[in-house]
């Protein structure tokens, strides 16, 4: 019988033998504690070299399954980065951040990843993925570029974190840039359709509601968040803490939305009504029929229904939002005051989405304006707008 002896890469090295190999750019020594001496040590040797070397070679060599204690393992991991899938890496950075996101945004990218993600380029290696075939995929998307858009956000913060890691030594969305968004114009509505909306709004708790919300220009989950602790009538203003999303209480979505906001008078004589209205001691807006805060979805029931009635183009109740900085800008108010009282981080949304000038009769700009006086004769001028006040007087 021939002389068993050790292939290339596998050698003797005291009481025990040692595999030498090259794997992600390094040169790698494994000992494995068998005794050199013995023949079928050395093919079981000889064969694990051969195993791993076809495993490198084909991409699916996992270091940790080969070498489980290995000192090592810190430089390439406990997982087969060379057989991980684009699903994979996903499924791995979705457990390191959700825990940041909101509750819807959680539950939208879900549904993004279930839903386009992983059918369309989830079974690529992680190794093998290209620039190119991300491209190609977008170009067969059929969905609204602001929410392809969404999806590369994604992409780019798994493939961040994967770079980051060293599972990839370049990124793939490295060059790829977001799909250009149609600009969509706001529509915000007319003084007049905001009072038909008002009076056309059957259940009394949710007109105020409705006239609070398109002279403060909060939104809709801010709004249903709002508690009485946070209503400061002495000070003529009210403080954004928190918000309700997807019927959970959470924390505004960022520093700046945490926020105060000045009252004018249709907004505070909205609050007074409330108060004497509902019998809850902590929640501002509550549903009468069952004494609980309002849902957006039953809440939103009534304005469709006010809307009908109104005889007006239909629009969603984000629109108040829309609205109130419309009318504000078309008045003058200064922008510092407006981007405040709407918790926007910088005045682009001022600028390239609500810059819409609504056309306002002289009757209605008197009256708003004098708004802006009465302010002034309450004892509260907000800084931002002191100089303003005083041009109106």
């Amino acid at each position: 019988m021939s002389k068993v002896t050790f292939e290339p890469g596998v050698r003797a090295r005291g009481k025990s033998i040692q595999l030498d190999f090259y794997y992600g750019g390094l040169r790698n020594k494994e000992t494995i504690k068998l005794d050199p001496t013995q023949a079928k040590n050395i093919k079981f040797a000889n064969n694990k070299m051969g195993g791993i070397k076809y495993e490198i070679e084909i991409g699916t060599f996992n270091y940790a399954e080969h070498f489980p204690n290995s000192k090592r393992l810190h430089k390439f991991g406990s997982i087969a980065t060379n057989s991980m899938t684009i699903a994979e890496l996903i499924d791995m950075y979705y457990q390191l951040v959700e825990s940041t996101w909101r509750t819807q945004t959680k539950r939208t990218n879900k549904g993004y990843i279930k839903n386009h993600i992983e059918p369309g380029i989830g079974n690529i290696l992680l190794r093998r993925i290209k620039p190119s075939q991300i491209r190609h995929w977008i170009s067969l998307a059929s969905e609204p570029p602001k929410q392809i858009n969404n999806w590369l956000s994604i992409l780019r913060g798994a493939f961040k974190m994967a770079q980051a890691d060293e599972l990839i030594t370049s990124n793939p969305m490295t060059g790829i840039e977001n799909l250009k968004v149609p600009k969509k114009e706001p529509n915000p509505f007319t003084i007049e359709e905001i009072q038909l909306i008002i009076t056309n709004t059957e259940n009394e708790s949710a007109r105020h509601a409705f006239d609070y919300a398109f002279w403060t220009g909060i939104s809709t989950s801010e709004q249903i968040g709002l508690q009485w602790g946070d209503v400061e009538f002495e000070e003529n203003c009210v403080y954004i803490r928190r918000a309700i999303v997807a019927n959970k209480l959470e924390e505004t979505k960022n520093s700046t939305r945490w926020r105060r906001i000045d009252l004018l008078p249709p907004a505070r004589k909205a609050l007074e009504k409330l108060k004497k209205l509902n019998q809850s001691e902590i929640w501002v807006f509550i549903n009468p029929n069952t004494n609980g805060i309002w849902t957006y979805s039953t809440l939103n029931k009534h304005w469709k229904k006010s809307i009908t009635l109104s005889k007006i183009p239909y629009r969603i109740a984000y629109t108040t939002r829309h609205t109130y900085a419309s009318i504000m800008l078309s008045i003058g108010v200064p922008l510092p005051w407006i981007k405040k009282q709407m918790g926007h981080t910088n005045y682009r949304m001022l600028e390239e989405v609500y810059a819409r000038w609504m056309n306002i009769s002289s009757a209605q700009r008197k009256e708003v304006l004098g708004w802006f006086s009465e302010l002034s004769q309450n004892g509260h001028i907000p800084e931002e707008i002191a100089p303003f006040i005083k041009t109106i007087q």
